[in-house]
């Protein structure tokens, strides 16, 4: 397996493309596994776009599109993406497109979903999910995270409305990605609201078969701005789970920069960064 960072919150220093790349708060990943181009999320707006194409990376070629949580800096480039390529089905949780909002430090509520007009301008291409799903055989889609480990406090400001009530997000929208190769096992996350150890957890009780050879994703223990970032209990608990399983994690976007250090730190050699312009052979 293969994939490539078009977009996080920072750099990558170490690409031979950082000159010619942008970087937003936001995620949006290109993974080559077997025969298959998939794209896991679109970041916030169009840029990952223009970063896939200064990468070499023909967004036109790929085969299949999914979307981990219904929140906009995740989502924002999917009308790009549509326009970029013709084919591609987009998988997402039948509960993405519910309206989603956050709690900002000043107390005003703003609108984070995804752009409502997605439905209406390409339902075609829309392939909802409400089950774990095996969508190619070795590639599966998971959802309904049961939670055995406490999931981020920073998810306190984030709510969504159901039949006209504003209430605190459940997270029921999002889903966790398993490629399945000769070696192993690969976990593919979004921002992990609902805890990265009881997402990974989830899928190793159902693939039980091959070892986990890595997991790709944020942990949202850090919110844009640092206005709710995890006590330090919470962060030596999640460091101390992510110790004990014999993997490699490449985090970013929201698992914040402080934290990636202290976590680095601690369990050496076990946690790289993902920042936008890395391409890493797995």
């Amino acid at each position: 397996m293969k994939f490539a960072v078009l977009l996080e919150n920072s750099i990558d220093e170490l690409s031979s493309y950082k000159n010619n790349l942008i970087c937003d708060h936001g995620l949006s990943l290109y993974i080559e596994w077997k025969d298959k181009k998939i794209l896991f999320d679109t970041g916030p707006d169009a840029s990952f776009a223009r970063n896939a194409e200064a990468m070499g990376i023909d967004l036109s070629l790929v085969d299949m599109v999914f979307l981990s949580h219904g929140h906009s800096d995740h989502s924002g480039g999917l009308e790009e993406f549509f326009k970029c390529n013709s084919k591609a089905k987009l998988y997402l949780h039948k509960e993405a497109l519910l309206p989603r909002f956050s709690r900002k430090s000043d107390g005003r509520i703003v609108p984070i979903g995804v752009d409502p007009a997605i439905p209406d301008k390409y339902g075609d291409r829309l392939n909802f999910i409400d089950s774990t799903q095996e969508i190619l055989p070795g590639l599966d889609v998971f959802e309904n995270i049961p939670e055995t480990f406490p999931r981020p406090a920073t998810n306190s400001n984030l709510y969504m409305k159901r039949e006209g009530d504003m209430i605190p997000d459940d997270f029921r929208h999002e889903i966790v990605l398993s490629l399945e190769e000769e070696t192993g096992i690969f976990i593919i996350t979004g921002c992990s609201h609902s805890g990265i150890l009881n997402m990974v957890n989830l899928v190793r009780d159902k693939k039980t078969e091959k070892p986990l050879r890595a997991v790709l994703g944020g942990f949202h223990i850090y919110s844009r701005g640092g206005k709710a970032a995890v006590p330090d209990d919470y962060l030596n608990a999640l460091t101390a789970g992510l110790r004990d399983m014999d993997t490699d994690f490449y985090t970013g976007h929201c698992t914040g920069e402080e934290n990636f250090r202290k976590m680095r730190k601690s369990i050496p050699g076990k946690i790289h960064g993902m920042n936008t312009g890395l391409v890493q052979a797995l």
